[in-house]
């Protein structure tokens, strides 16, 4: 699970390189959980579309 903080710039990461470099400078933090998602989210946790999604 990748979430941002709050105070991190946010844009896409398009690598795992740019993710972890992330999580390096602290804009991101990174939770391991047993589920594995092969396809984008499109929802938040609370139910909610994500910005730019239809």
């Amino acid at each position: 699970m990748v979430r941002w903080n709050t105070a991190a710039p946010k844009r896409e990461l398009k690598s795992e390189e740019a993710l972890l470099a992330a999580e390096e400078r602290q804009e991101v933090s990174l939770e391991v959980t047993d589920i594995v998602v092969n396809c984008p989210v499109t929802r938040s946790g609370d139910g909610q579309s994500l910005k730019g999604v239809r």
